[in-house]
């Protein structure tokens, strides 16, 4: 956002922000949010992801043994993911899959890019019978945590714009607006690297690559365009 604001040729006030999963840090969206930034940003795995079974009408219940393999897992640990852990506001806990409770533990700090953050942790009481227990505990204490930082509520109001129709024809048009861009200028161009150093020269390959895309892709409307009008005149 500052280096939007620092660009003339580009709005001084930005009013949406769309970008790839990667960039959804609680910082990032309470920096869009104290901007006013309206930001479409998913999440790599959110408890309201469609097909998720532990989304369920009653969370105190557990999930149906048939679908423990399509829980969400950790792409790392491999372990039951933080999405498969339900919230409830209303009685700030978690549920497990199993339906078991995951009250309020402590609280635990950390240092962030910007200010520091600061997390509720929820544990689970443990137990030895959980079904669950390998593909869930990865820590010795045997005990499972899961935490949301001060910024879950942008996570959630995000979530839900996401979620709506007009959510999904905005975040629609980051396919067409810059990842069709990048994947010419990458694919077909060959330009997955600057070949320059420094800042000013680097500005000056990319300008002169955004002029070769800008001239091909006129070209190509142009193509377009004089196919058209030869079928209107036959």
């Amino acid at each position: 956002i500052d280096n939007l604001r620092a660009d003339p040729r580009l709005s001084p006030d930005p009013r949406l922000s769309l970008a790839d999963s990667a960039s959804n840090s609680g910082q990032t969206l309470a920096g869009l949010a104290d901007r006013k930034v309206e930001a479409f940003i998913p999440a790599k795995q959110r408890p309201d992801t469609a097909g998720n079974p532990a989304v369920r009408d009653d969370p105190t219940q557990p999930v149906a043994e048939c679908d423990w393999d399509k829980l969400p897992r950790n792409c790392k640990s491999h372990k039951l993911d933080r999405a498969a852990f339900v919230y409830d506001e209303q009685i700030d806990c978690y549920y497990c899959p199993m339906g078991r409770t995951l009250r309020f533990w402590r609280y635990h700090n950390r240092a962030g890019s910007a200010r520091p953050v600061k997390s509720r942790v929820y544990q689970c009481p443990g137990s030895d019978d959980c079904p669950l227990v390998d593909q869930c505990v990865a820590s010795k204490t045997g005990r499972r945590s899961v935490a949301h930082d001060d910024s879950e509520h942008h996570r959630r109001a995000m979530d839900s714009r996401l979620a709506s129709e007009r959510g999904r024809k905005i975040y629609a048009q980051r396919k067409w607006i810059a990842e069709t861009p990048f994947g010419i200028i990458k694919g077909s161009m060959g330009l997955r690297q600057f070949l320059l150093r420094g800042l000013e020269k680097v500005k000056t390959e990319w300008l002169w690559t955004c002029t070769a895309f800008n001239l091909a892709k006129l070209v190509r409307n142009g193509a377009a365009v004089r196919a058209h009008l030869a079928t209107i005149a036959e």
